[in-house]
């Protein structure tokens, strides 16, 4: 297998990942993430949007305290607008070769 990826919105998955890379495995987190205003729609679709704050705020400040090594950040914005430049510095991160057509999805 080349790549795994996990998607997971919770961040105790990063704890999955740490005992992978003592096991020998290469770990890379990326966080791929919504602004505020779009996650803001979101939360509104679900009549939640008075969790806003506060469940951003949690869940950032428990990601970032979890992780013990570098983290990619990648808007969600970067991958639905198809930025090849932002893809090619995310393969470089990933140590993976850039090709034009992983914008073609």
């Amino acid at each position: 297998m080349e790549i795994l990826v996990d998607s997971s919105k919770k961040y105790p998955w990063i704890r999955k990942g740490q005992n992978l890379r003592k096991q020998g495995v290469k770990v890379y987190n990326v966080l791929i993430y919504k602004n505020l205003d779009s996650l803001a729609v979101s939360f509104l679709k679900r009549n939640t949007a008075n969790r806003l704050i506060p469940t951003y705020l949690n869940y950032h400040k428990s990601y970032f305290t979890s992780l013990e090594n570098d983290v990619f950040i990648l808007p969600y914005s970067a991958i639905v607008e198809k930025d090849a430049s932002v893809m090619t510095k995310l393969c470089e991160f990933l140590e993976y070769d850039y090709a034009h057509e992983l914008c073609d999805f």
